[in-house]
């Protein structure tokens, strides 16, 4: 019918220019937009993430199983290639034991009751760079493990990319 064209107003536009997906839901209740912009500072972030995580095998501890597969995704989305996840020590450990190559782990602090800390001195012991990724305070991280980066869930696995991967990260691994 006459008048029922589709017309790309102003916003659609300027939605359009950003590179921004739109969807556009007509229901029951009303209509339902959506509207997803990626920014270009956080493409950035990604682009780097892949670049550096690009062909990594990075170990995943983590006991909470839905938390654990957002951050393998979230690696192998960005080029990783994901040992484990291991949501116990005992798991952990053998997981270390039976790899041949680990470039780095991402460590939760309290699995099931039991501390990471184990883990944590069979990666060093092999020069493996590691971060605690955990909703407890640095304040419950003993002396020994102080250089150690850690970071609060959710994660951000830029973050990680970054503080994982670069020179002085494997110094203290070493």
């Amino acid at each position: 019918m006459p008048g029922d064209e589709a017309v790309l107003d102003p916003a659609d536009q300027r939605a359009f220019a950003l590179g921004a997906k739109t969807k556009l839901d007509f229901g029951a209740q009303g209509v339902r937009c959506e509207i997803a912009v990626r920014l270009k500072a956080e493409e950035n972030r990604v682009a780097e993430a892949g670049r550096v995580l690009s062909g990594r095998r990075v170990l995943v501890v983590e006991d909470e199983y839905m938390v654990a597969a957002d951050i393998a995704r979230a690696l192998e989305d960005d080029g990783a290639n994901v040992a484990g996840p291991a949501g116990s020590i005992q798991e952990a450990l053998e997981l270390i034991a039976a790899e041949s190559r680990i470039d780095g782990a991402v460590l939760d602090i309290n699995l099931r009751g039991q501390l990471a800390y184990p883990i944590a001195d069979a990666l060093r012991a092999r020069g493996v760079p590691f971060i605690f990724a955990t909703g407890y305070d640095a304040r419950i991280i003993p002396e020994a493990y102080a250089d150690a980066p850690r970071v609060e869930k959710p994660v951000n696995i830029s973050v990680i990319a970054r503080l994982l991967f670069t020179s002085s990260m494997r110094l203290v691994a070493g």
